[in-house]
């Protein structure tokens, strides 16, 4: 600031002003408006533009002219600043109380002169919260023709997955062992993924995780379907079948005559198919139970013309993820005598 005026002494003499040249001792008058753009940011990974669940928002801060440092908000959480002069910037973690949408970002500031600043926000700058986490389904089978919930050595197990938005292509591991993922005809919010059952897989049934991530970052897992046939038990080990033979015949069990009903008795240690059951003298027994059944049984009457030795063969049986064994009779004399 300039001043002028005339000095006198009280006797009317004039006096010489001399300013002292110490920069302290100047003032600077400043009414300039200082103005400050923001541009808002954030550090996603796959996209600055968008912010998710514990994800750090950023936005810098640049100003016309020497500020103090400024109080920066963004969605109406205040920024941790830093930064001086004419250069700042701001920082916030996302949390999931956030409201999606875009965001706003205003400011307070005033210069060195104490002026109230204008803030402008740079109208290429703009970021998106997403805090809406992914949902996510699968269900999961085989290509079993007898059962598709069952799978042994060489088949193809399937899983489909269907989120609730795009995702990236997710992981698909079960009993440690991971699948091969796809998107299922370029559509970013249906997967399947494959994986051909070995020899060496441990029998039991197949325990998946599938975690999915949304552009956000946003990440959930994956939950199995309840509905029927979408889960699958791995079977590798071949069924336990015996079968045992009996007359009715009140003098013995292994005895029997005209008129006589002589009963095949079959168990297996896990669901089978329906055995095919052939006796001596061309005889076939048919079965009461269907397939996937614990337990088979037949009758039949001996009739005229049957004598000797009676035995039968149980064969032509799998369990349900196809693997055939050998049924053994429960007593190696298994038989009934008839007379």
């Amino acid at each position: 600031a300039e001043y002028m005026g005339v000095l006198k002494t009280m006797s009317g003499a004039s006096v010489t002003l001399n300013m002292n040249s110490d920069p302290a001792c100047s003032v600077v008058t400043d009414t300039v408006i200082p103005s400050l753009t923001l541009c808002p940011f954030a550090n996603n990974t796959y996209s600055s533009s968008i912010v998710g669940i514990s994800q750090t928002l950023f936005t810098t801060a640049v100003a016309s002219e020497p500020i103090q440092t400024p109080s920066i908000f963004c969605n109406s959480r205040r920024l941790t600043v830093s930064g001086n002069q004419t250069s700042f910037s701001g920082q916030t973690t996302v949390a999931t109380d956030w409201a999606n949408g875009n965001v706003t970002c205003t400011a307070t500031f005033r210069d060195l002169a104490g002026n109230l600043g204008v803030t402008t926000v740079n109208s290429s700058c703009y970021v998106l919260v997403d805090v809406i986490r992914p949902t996510a389904e699968y269900c999961i089978f085989s290509n079993n023709s007898i059962s598709p919930t069952v799978a042994s050595a060489g088949h193809t197990v399937f899983i489909t997955l269907t989120t609730s938005e795009p995702v990236f292509l997710p992981t698909f591991t079960c009993n440690s062992n991971k699948f091969n993922p796809r998107i299922i005809a370029k559509v970013a919010t249906l997967y399947n993924a494959t994986r051909i059952i070995e020899a060496t897989d441990a029998d039991g049934i197949l325990r998946c995780s599938i975690t999915v991530t949304d552009i956000a970052s946003n990440s959930a897992t994956a939950r199995q379907s309840r509905a029927d046939g979408c889960a699958v038990t791995i079977d590798n080990s071949s069924p336990v079948v015996t079968f045992r033979i009996v007359s009715s015949s009140s003098i013995s069990s292994h005895v029997a005559t005209v008129g006589d009903e002589i009963t095949i008795l079959i168990r297996a240690s896990e669901p089978i198919t329906v055995p095919l059951v052939e006796c001596s003298q061309g005889v076939v027994i048919s079965l009461v139970g269907g397939s996937g059944s614990l337990s088979f049984s037949g009758t039949f009457v001996v009739s005229e013309g049957l004598v000797g030795t009676f035995t039968c063969d149980v064969t032509a049986f799998t369990n349900l993820a196809g693997d055939s064994s050998i049924a053994t009779a429960e007593a190696p004399d298994d038989a009934v005598e008839i007379s």
